[in-house]
Parts: structure tokens; sequence; C-alpha cells
């Protein structure tokens, strides 16, 4: 009877521990922990690629479309984030969300020097949220909270 009454109390204290951490997950924060990564990989590409365009030129590219008149690269992302750079600064931009916020933030924990913010340089672009990296190690992006 005492094995009997162990393993039911065995069983209902894993169901518990099993539902709060159901109750816990948040599949939100799940998603833009794995999107960060990959927003990190792209920024650290768009980055190398500037570095060589510097290389080959003597100054960074003033545009993304600059940039990609040398080198091959997507001015959008896999993730649908769009990339510019404006000022000596390199952006990867995503629409306002909070999923999105929270992704930008993962991937710059990747990126040294890295902010989160909500404008890039003086290009212009608004209700974007960006992940922003100075090129030439001058140019300072200014952090934004959400």
């Amino acid at each position: 009877m005492t094995t009997l009454m162990t393993t039911v109390i065995g069983i209902i204290l894993l169901s518990v521990v099993m539902v709060s951490a159901f109750v816990y997950f948040s599949p939100t924060e799940a998603v833009a922990i794995g999107k960060g990564p990959l927003v990190a990989s792209e920024m650290s590409n768009l980055m190398e690629a500037s570095e060589s365009f510097f290389v080959a030129k003597g100054y960074y590219p003033i545009s993304i479309d600059d940039l990609r008149s040398e080198i091959e690269i997507e001015s959008v992302s896999t993730l649908g984030g769009q990339f510019i750079i404006s000022d000596n600064i390199a952006c990867y931009a995503l629409p306002y969300e909070e999923n999105n916020d929270m992704t930008l933030v993962n991937a710059a924990r990747d990126i040294p020097g890295s902010v989160v913010t909500n404008e890039c340089g003086t290009s212009g672009v608004s209700g974007r949220r960006m992940l922003a990296v100075s090129l030439d190690g001058v140019s300072a992006p200014v952090a934004m909270n959400f």
C-alpha cells in the first residue's frame, strides 16, 4: 500500500511541476530567444561586408545601397528585417512588436557595442525597432527603451 501511495504522490507532484512549467513558459519569449542568434549572425555578416568595403574603398559605406553596389548582400533579412546604414552606424530594423524587441535584445548580447534603439543615425526611418552598432568604432548609436 505504501508503494502505491508513494507512486500516486510522485505522479501528483510531477503533474504540479509540469503544469507550473507550462504556465511559466512564454511562447513569445521562446521565439525571441530562438531568433536572437540568427539576427546576430546576419548583423555580423553586414558588419564584415562593411569592413571589406572599407578595405577596398578606404571609407565605410554611406548606405546599404552603396554597400550593395560593391558587395552582394541582401537589403532584407530572412526574418523580414531591414538593413540600414547611416552615419557609419549599421542597423537591423524590425517592426514594433514585443517579441521583436526581445529578439533584438537577445541579439545585442552577442554583438559587442550594439544597442537597441528607435533610430539609425540620420536615416529618418521610423516605426521600427533597431539593433544598431557603430561601423567605425567612433560613431556611437544611442540606446532607447521600448
